[in-house]
C-alpha cells in the first residue's frame, strides 16, 4: 500500500508540525518512502534472526511514517506505542508483545534513558533513533550472545500490532492484518469535501494510527500533522494551509469551537472514540463545519459511521450505519436478538475488524461461538438501520478518546490507608464525554487534591486521576455484594 502510493502521489506534501519545538517539518510521500526503503534495508541485515517485531515508541513525526513502513519492507510487525505509557507500562507491553527492536526520538532524553536499561535486561535486542527528516538510525544493541525474550516469529499475517488503552486493568494486544487495514478504504470516503487533512490524533491511539499511516495514502491530498495537541495551534495550520477536514474526538472540535467560531475554516469532520454531544455536532453545523459520528473501536475500528451528505438530524443523534460488509447485531441478555428498537449488546463483524486477540483466551471471551465480536457496548438500531450507543457493558471510562480501567483506578486507591472503599465511574463531560468521580467511603479526612496527590505517588499516568470526588456513607450493591455503579452514575446525573 506504502509503495504503491509513493509511485502514485509522489509529490504529496507532508507537514509535521512540532508544536512545543515552535517549529515545522515539510517533505513528500517520495522522501519518506526514501527513508522508509533505507531503514528497511538496515533492518533486514541486523535482524536476520527473525522478523522483527518492532515498536515506535513517538509522536506524530516523519519518522513515525518511515519506522512503521519500513517495519513492514522489512517483513517485520510494526507496534504503535502511546507516549502516555510509563516507564514500566512500556516495559510491560513490550514484553508481552516480545518486542525485538525499539525506535525512539533522538531528543527523547527520557526514553532514550529507558532503553539503555531495556537492552541492560535483554528486554529488546536493539534500540533505534530518529531523525527530524525521518531517517532512522541504530543506537545501541546487545553486545553478548544473550537472547531477548524470544516466543518465536509473529503469527503469520500480522503486520501491525495495537492495543487498547485499558479497558480492563491490563491492556488487550490487538493483532491487524493488511487485509485489515485496506478495508478501512471505504471510512475515507465518508467526508466528500476535498483538501488538506489535519492530523491531531496521536499515531499511538488506533484513530492516530489510520488518520496518520493508512487514510493518507489514499488519495493526494497533502497532510498537515500535530505532534501534540493544541486547539490554538490547530486553528492557526487550518488558516494557513486551507486544512478542510479533521477526524478524531470531540474534544478537538469543542475545543478549537471555543478558540474560533469558525474553527479556523475547517469543513469536514469525523467524531468518535467516546460520547459524542449531538449539541456540539449542531454546533459545527452552524459555524459551517459538518460533523459526522463514527463507532468503533480497537478492535473493530470503522462499525458505523455518518457520512456528510446525512441530514444534520442523523449526524448528530446516530452513531451512523454498517458499512459496506460490516454487520451489526444487537444480542439481550439471555444471548437472544432484541425486537426492533429495543437496546441491546453490539455484536460486529466485517472485513475491517482485527485477526484476534495476542491472547487467545481473550478470543474466547470476546468472541461468540459463531464468530461475532462482542463489543460490550449496548445500543438500539433505528428504521433507517442507524446505531445509536447508549451505554456501556464493559467498566471504562471514555475520556477524550482515551480508555480509563475504573478497576485500575481503583486498584491504586484502594492502597490508601485514608478511605475504606472506592468506586470509579465515569459522569458526563461537555467536553471530554466522559470524566473520572470517585465514590468514596472515607476512613479519615479525604480531599480531591489529597486524593490525586496520592496517585501521583503511587505511579497511576495523570490521565486516569478522577477529576471529581463524592464522599459517601454507604455504597448501592447488589444481592450478591457488587457495587450497583449504573446507580452511581444515575444519582450523581440526578442530582447535577
Amino acid at each position: 500500500m506504502f509503495e504503491r502510493a509513493a509511485k502514485q502521489q509522489p509529490e504529496q506534501a507532508w507537514r509535521f508540525v512540532l508544536v512545543e519545538e515552535g517549529r515545522e517539518e515539510t517533505t513528500t510521500l517520495a522522501a519518506l518512502a526514501l527513508r522508509s526503503r533505507a531503514f528497511a534495508d538496515e533492518l533486514s541485515v541486523v535482524a536476520a534472526e527473525r522478523a522483527p517485531v518492532v515498536a515506535l515508541i513517538l509522536p506524530n513525526v516523519a519518522a513515525a511514517v518511515t519506522g512503521c513502513f519500513g517495519t513492514l519492507a522489512a517483513g517485520g510487525v510494526g507496534v504503535p506505542v502511546s507516549l502516555r505509557e510509563s516507564r514500566d507500562s512500556t516495559a510491560a507491553l513490550l514484553a508481552r508483545i516480545d518486542v525485538s527492536d525499539i525506535v525512539l526520538g533522538e531528543t527523547d532524553a527520557e526514553r532514550l534513558g529507558w532503553a539503555e536499561g531495556f537492552l541492560a535486561e535483554s528486554l529488546v535486542r536493539r534500540v533505534w533513533t530518529t531523525a527530524p527528516d525521518g531517517a532512522v538510525a541504530l543506537h545501541g544493541a546487545l553486545t553478548d550472545d544473550r537472547p531477548a525474550h524470544r516466543r518465536g516469529p509473529p503469527e503469520e499475517g500480522v503486520c501491525i500490532i495495537t492495543y487498547t488503552s485499558g479497558s480492563t486493568a491490563e491492556p488487550k494486544i490487538v493483532l491487524c492484518g493488511d487485509d485489515q487495514l485496506l478495508a478501512e478504504r471505504e471510512f475515507r470516503d465518508v467526508l466528500v469535501t476535498r483538501g488538506p487533512s489535519l492530523v491531531p490524533s496521536p499515531v499511538g491511539h488506533i484513530t492516530g494510527m489510520l488518520n496518520l499511516l493508512v487514510f493518507p495514502l489514499m488519495r493526494p491530498d497533502p497532510i498537515v500533522s500535530m505532534d501534540r495537541w493544541d486547539a490554538s495551534v490547530a486553528v492557526d495550520l487550518c488558516r494557513r494551509y486551507g486544512c478542510t477536514e479533521l477526524r478524531g474526538t470531540s474534544v478537538y472540535v469543542q475545543q478549537m469551537l471555543a478558540v474560533a467560531p469558525d474553527l479556523g475554516g475547517l469543513k469536514s469532520g469525523v467524531v468518535g472514540g467516546g460520547p459524542v454531544a449531538p449539541a456540539t455536532v449542531r454546533r459545527c453545523d452552524e459555524a459551517g463545519v459538518r460533523l459526522v459520528r463514527a463507532y468503533g473501536s480497537t478492535e473493530h475500528p470503522t462499525v458505523t459511521s455518518c457520512v456528510e451528505t446525512d441530514p444534520l438530524e442523523l449526524r448528530s443523534m446516530t452513531d451512523g450505519r454498517p458499512f459496506t460488509g460490516v454487520v451489526v447485531r444487537l444480542i439481550d441478555e439471555d444471548g437472544s436478538p432484541v425486537q426492533p428498537g429495543e437496546p441491546g449488546e453490539i455484536y460486529s463483524r466485517g472485513p475491517d475488524a482485527m485477526l484476534g486477540y495476542l491472547d487467545g483466551d481473550l478470543d474466547a471471551e470476546f468472541y461468540s461461538e459463531d464468530g461475532w465480536f462482542r463489543t460490550s457496548d449496548v445500543g438500539t438500531i433505528d428504521e433507517h438501520n442507524a446505531l445509536t450507543i447508549t451505554d456501556r457493558i464493559k467498566d471504562i471510562i471514555v475520556r477524550g478518546g482515551e480508555n480509563i480501567s475504573a478497576k485500575e483506578v481503583e486498584d491504586h486507591l484502594h492502597d490508601w490507608k485514608d478511605i475504606i472503599e472506592a468506586a470509579v465511574v465515569g459522569i458526563p463531560d461537555e467536553l471530554y464525554g466522559e470524566r473520572a468521580c470517585a465514590f468514596v467511603l472515607p476512613a479519615e479526612h479525604v480531599t480531591l487534591t489529597g486524593m490525586r496527590e496520592f496517585l501521583g505517588s503511587s505511579g497511576l499516568e495523570r490521565f486516569k486521576w478522577p477529576e471529581e470526588l463524592v464522599l459517601v456513607d454507604d455504597l448501592p450493591r447488589t444481592p450478591s455484594g457488587k457495587v450497583r455503579k449504573r446507580s452511581l452514575r444515575e444519582n450523581y446525573v440526578s442530582s447535577d
